[in-house]
């Protein structure tokens, strides 16, 4: 087994770099896993669809209509989004020794990049989006398991994983 040995308490020194790295991999890893439910769902792919979508949370159901300007808000917002996702995981590894406890070893941040990730899907469906300009409210469909388990191993894992690494490199 793996250890990372960081300090159960106090503070460690957040690796800024590793959480830029981890929110542009999450952020397009994410983008990977809307396609494939989009493809799921409708037979088809269309990523510029995807991002005036996310830009409809910000500016509202006119987006959808929205051209190449609308499809580069998206594409930032989007990343901002994994972006605050990430940061919030690191200021926890950073200053609350349980959750460097949660990660001492490579299983426990594999299960804790599991539940991080079935996190983020439920604060961006439970609270986000309803919060959005699209007010959109929880809709469970075919394709929920299926986000839900795309969270919890393609954006979570990551996370947890580039985070601790990160970590243990800049001490």
């Amino acid at each position: 087994m793996t250890s990372v040995t960081l300090p159960h308490s106090g503070s460690v020194p957040l690796p800024w770099t590793s959480v830029l790295q981890a929110t542009l991999i999450v952020g397009s890893l994410d983008l990977c896993l809307a396609l494939g439910v989009q493809f799921m769902a409708t037979g088809g792919m269309n990523l510029v669809r995807i991002l005036h979508t996310i830009a409809a949370g910000l500016i509202g159901p006119v987006a959808r209509d929205g051209g190449a300007a609308t499809a580069t808000l998206g594409v930032g917002l989007h990343y901002v989004i994994a972006g605050i996702w990430t940061t919030i995981f690191a200021v926890m590894l950073s200053r609350l020794g349980v959750v460097r406890a949660m990660t001492s070893t490579m299983p426990r941040q594999v299960l804790t990049g599991l539940a991080w990730g079935v996190v983020i899907w439920m604060g961006m469906n439970l609270v986000v989006l309803p919060l959005s300009q699209l007010h959109a409210m929880p809709r469970f469909t075919s394709t929920t398991p299926v986000m839900i388990a795309g969270h919890a191993v393609l954006v979570g894992i990551p996370i947890v994983l580039t985070l601790v690494m990160g970590a243990r490199r800049s001490r």
